[in-house]
């Protein structure tokens, strides 16, 4: 999937850049300059995402966190590496000043910087919060999943922007469609990035990997070009084969292949202005504070064989949190758009029932990781946001 997400966004870079210099971009810039900055932008577009481990983002946000807590690293840090190992590797001539402004145009930073403001937008856009990555996920993920009515088009919005005083300005007539960008994005978080299942399914792969990594080293690979290589969801086949000399391993990956994920329980759900979130303590301190909320006595009702009582604790409790960017705080300022009276102006100033003003959705929410405990987890759950609701909330 990131292969095919590298060649999308490729070509959308290639395509963006054509319009670009269609529209107002190729003025002042030879043709020499216009093939070096067309051929960077695909060149960072193949390359932007080199670095994704196996799994893709679980790799990042569950399984690295938890081996090496506090560990400064990305997949975008890993994508550099890579690209320099196999420039280095292969002996393929480019200059410097290229390889800086490639990887500069990855990480949405002016590493070279040509005083040129909307190239800088086109692979990862911290400014418009619209890019080519975005546009690439948002129209292929939904179309393999089977979702087809969250299929995204970006020819609307490839096909009605110019460029003005060095900067992207959209045509009033999609004004509409800037509003749904952002609105769509959210709605395929909730239904597929954010799906309580994949969720559920992403915490079991961050077990599992951190149950194995006394075998891999992960945390040595991903600073070692050649074996991070190496490093992809064919994974899972050196990890089969480890299972069948531990019986932990091995009980793991039974249930993640067939399916018996860890069981979600509820969630708490908030808006916010602020990016601001409950640290790592925090979210320990409301972990036990859940567990304190079970009954003294509860008997499990299930309808297999007698089970023993079982409690909630910290080992067989999850209590994750994740934080929800609709878009960047003043967004809509900054993205411009051509009135049918020539004027330029910002987003903001168009009315519109999606022009929010708060721009963050925080999440708190608890899995369970033996099934049993759900009906348990579930009362549970009840009786602590009735007492602790204050302590969820965060502004």
């Amino acid at each position: 999937m990131v292969g095919s997400n590298n060649l999308g966004v490729a070509h959308l870079a290639d395509l963006y850049c054509q319009k670009a210099f269609e529209k107002g971009a190729k003025k002042g810039l030879g043709l020499a300059e216009r093939d070096y900055l067309h051929e960077s932008l695909m060149l960072a577009g193949l390359c932007h995402d080199l670095g994704h481990g196996p799994f893709s983002h679980t790799f990042d946000s569950l399984v690295i966190p938890s081996i090496s807590p506090g560990l400064k690293w990305s997949h975008e840090v890993a994508s550099e590496m890579l690209l320099d190992d196999m420039i280095d590797t292969y002996n393929i001539d480019m200059e410097m000043h290229q390889l800086r402004f490639i990887k500069g145009l990855i990480a949405a930073e002016r590493r070279e910087d040509y005083g040129i403001d909307w190239i800088y937008e086109v692979i990862s856009s911290k400014k418009y919060g619209m890019d080519v990555d975005r546009f690439d996920y948002m129209m292929r993920d939904p179309l393999h999943t089977g979702q087809k009515d969250l299929v995204f088009h970006p020819n609307f919005y490839l096909d009605n922007f110019e460029i003005i005083n060095n900067s992207v300005v959209f045509n009033i007539k999609i004004a509409n469609k800037i509003f749904e960008f952002f609105n769509h994005r959210y709605k395929l978080f909730k239904n597929m990035y954010l799906n309580r299942k994949s969720v559920g399914i992403e915490y079991m792969i961050g077990d599992l990997f951190k149950m194995v990594n006394d075998h891999f080293h992960f945390e040595e690979i991903i600073f070692d070009p050649k074996k991070y290589l190496k490093c992809t969801n064919n994974i899972m086949f050196e990890i089969e084969n480890l299972a069948e000399t531990r019986p932990d391993v091995k009980k793991l990956v039974n249930r993640l292949y067939h399916r018996e994920n860890y069981k979600f329980v509820n969630e708490y759900i908030c808006e916010k202005s602020t990016k601001k979130r409950h640290s790592k303590e925090d979210m320990h301190k409301i972990k036990e504070l859940f567990i304190e909320c079970q009954p003294n006595e509860y008997v499990l009702d299930t309808d297999g064989p007698k089970m023993e009582n079982k409690r909630l604790d910290m080992d067989n409790v999850i209590i994750g949190n994740y934080l929800f960017k609709y878009c960047e705080e003043n967004q809509f300022d900054s993205i411009q758009v051509l009135g049918f009276d020539g004027e330029v102006k910002p987003a903001s100033a168009l009315p519109n029932l999606m022009n929010i003003n708060k721009y963050y959705e925080y999440q708190i929410h608890c899995y369970v990781r033996d099934s049993s405990l759900y009906p348990l987890a579930k009362q549970t759950w009840i009786v602590f946001v009735q007492k602790y609701s204050h302590l969820l909330r965060i502004e």
